[in-house]
This record gives structure tokens, C-alpha cells and sequence, in this order.
């Protein structure tokens, strides 16, 4: 009658610890840091040369500590602070895929990213 109880205990504890041990979300990041509404690109379509200003809303706009990192094809990486960014725009005409990515203080949180297109035009 103690065997049987004993081993009960036994499996029961490797159980517990092997599934605590194992456990698939134990480590993983739990939700988003913030979530991004939009991405407001003004103006759109841009002629070459001309500046264009790129602004990021995002649903804790009035929360500081976020930074944000723009990333345009071939025209490199940029670091704000504040949610926005002007830059000069000397692409080539045609459509360009920008995204930005909203870096928050919580490193147990996802990180969000949003994609948008560009267009730039010849100047008149």
C-alpha cells in the first residue's frame, strides 16, 4: 500500500517539473509593447528632392521611452526619439516599401512593425 503511494508521488512529481521545466511559453515575450494605428506620410506621392515627413501614431502616443527605428530600401536605417522623421527624399521615381519598427522598454514584449509605400515622382 506505501509502494503504490510512493510511486504515485514519484510520477506526480517528475510531472510537475518536467512540464515546468519544458514548458513552450515559460520565456516567450507575452503581447506587444504598443500597438501601431497608422503611418501618416505627407506628402505621398513625393517629387525627388522634395522632403518628406513620416509619422507614426501609436496607441500609448502619450507614454515617453519609445524609440523608433524607420528603415527605407537603399536609403539606410534612421533612430527617432519622437514618433516622426523628415528626410530628404533622392530615390529614383517608382514605388518604395519604408517600414518602421516601435522599440518599447519591456524586453518580455513583441516589438511592432509596420510596412508602407512610398511613392516617389519626378519634379514638375
Amino acid at each position: 500500500m506505501y509502494a503504490i503511494r510512493i510511486c504515485i508521488l514519484l510520477i506526480l512529481s517528475i510531472a510537475i517539473t518536467s512540464c515546468w521545466e519544458t514548458h513552450p511559453d515559460r520565456d516567450r515575450p507575452v503581447g506587444y509593447v504598443t500597438e501601431i494605428l497608422r503611418v501618416e506620410a505627407v506628402p505621398n506621392p513625393v517629387a525627388v528632392g522634395d522632403t518628406l515627413r513620416l509619422k507614426c501614431v501609436i496607441k500609448d502616443s502619450l507614454m515617453a521611452g519609445f524609440e523608433y527605428y524607420w528603415y527605407t530600401r537603399g536609403g539606410g536605417t534612421f533612430k527617432t526619439e519622437e514618433p516622426t522623421l523628415a528626410l530628404k527624399v533622392d530615390h529614383p521615381p517608382g514605388k518604395y516599401t519604408f517600414s518602421v519598427l516601435v522599440l518599447g522598454k519591456n524586453p518580455d514584449h513583441f516589438d511592432p512593425t509596420s510596412h508602407f509605400e512610398i511613392t516617389v515622382i519626378d519634379k514638375e
